[in-house]
């Protein structure tokens, strides 16, 4: 389900190296590498603290925001949603990281948590240490930001990331990057994507092709997926009904979530190495009547086939104990998972 949001603000971080931090949460010489020491001598702070075990924060008065120390920043939240009931977000830093000119983060900090600069509004670029191995979801989301190059360390893009920056235009990663989490892209009008077919995408300098962001138009009624693609992005064919057919060639590992939602297809083959198929991947594919499963899947998302009424044939690799060892996810209503018209069908099974 979507998340729930309650903010809208905007984001970005610039990398340096900083002098020395105390476990005790104060932070003393921090260097930039920006000002000069007699301008580090004259800047004020106005608030301070801890934002991990071995990492502080540190708020100037002429607007920068400084991260310094090492390891993992705290986690003020363990998911992509909060509650609309909280008066503001919870990270200490908050209130200034909404209008920070400058944010500077300390090489030797290695992840960055949900949240941590959702909704800066000052900073258009930001430069991230290569010791960050883990940047959470949303932590950029609704943020200013217009280019970033993200560490050559990081492997995921994690959800909703950079979700509703409207002024994002260019993501550079490099060839460690595998994976791109649901919603991370959405609603960032200007990225600039690859065009093959009819379809956009995106990915690192290496592969431009990883992620098939969405298509053309709803209007297609075919497209043949680079072979270079591991990732169908979420929502990527939402709506188009005139595509009844389509190939998804064997590189192919995850399928994002509303990733084919009401679209037109009639048979789909999962390739095997798809191991989770998204919530409501092939939602209300009303005219589907087919579905082979890789060998592979094991689990299968909420509503993932919901609204498949004319699905007869479900082909499963192996026997009734794998069909059985498939996990079908609840949905967040409690009320079940909401793929009868899968679990239903007639089911074969098959062994090549």
């Amino acid at each position: 389900m979507k998340r729930f949001f309650c903010f809208a603000i905007l984001a970005i971080l610039t990398v340096c190296s900083f002098a020395s931090c105390n476990k005790d949460g104060t932070n003393h010489n921090v260097d930039t590498n920006i000002n000069n020491n007699s301008q580090i001598d004259e800047r004020q702070i106005l608030n301070e603290g801890k934002a991990g075990e071995s990492i502080t924060w540190t708020y100037f008065n002429d607007n920068t925001l400084v991260f310094a120390g090492s390891g993992t920043m705290f986690e003020y939240y363990d998911s992509t949603s909060y509650s609309l009931s909280y008066p503001s977000m919870e990270m200490p830093w908050y209130e200034y990281s909404k209008i920070a000119k400058e944010i500077f983060i300390s090489d030797g900090i290695t992840s960055i948590s949900n949240f941590a600069f959702f909704g800066t509004r000052g900073i258009t670029t930001i430069n991230l240490p290569e010791s960050i191995t883990y940047i959470g979801a949303c932590a950029f989301e609704y943020s200013s930001i217009e280019e970033i190059t993200l560490p050559k360390n990081l492997n995921t893009i994690e959800e909703y990331l950079f979700y509703h920056c409207h002024n994002l235009k260019k993501v550079t990663a490099h060839d460690n990057l595998q994976e791109v989490k649901n919603g991370a892209f959405d609603d960032c009008p200007n990225l600039i994507l690859t065009e093959y077919d009819n379809a956009y995408y995106w990915g690192p300098q290496s592969n431009p092709f990883l992620a098939l962001i969405k298509a053309k138009s709803t209007e297609i009624s075919s497209c043949k997926i680079n072979d270079k693609t591991k990732i169908i992005y979420s929502s990527a064919f939402l709506n188009c009904k005139s595509l009844s057919r389509i190939i998804l060639h064997e590189n192919i590992q995850y399928i994002g979530k509303d990733s084919f939602y009401r679209s037109g297809l009639t048979k789909i083959s999962i390739p095997n190495k798809v191991e989770y198929i998204e919530y409501g991947a092939f939602r209300y594919c009303y005219q589907l009547k087919e579905v082979i499963l890789g060998k592979s899947v094991n689990r299968i998302g909420a509503t993932a086939f919901d609204g498949c009424d004319a699905l007869v044939d479900v082909y499963v690799y192996g026997d009734e104990e794998n069909w059985n060892n498939i996990i079908f996810e609840k949905s967040s209503d409690g009320y079940g998972h909401y793929n009868y018209d899968l679990i239903n069908a007639n089911r074969h099974y098959y062994s090549y």
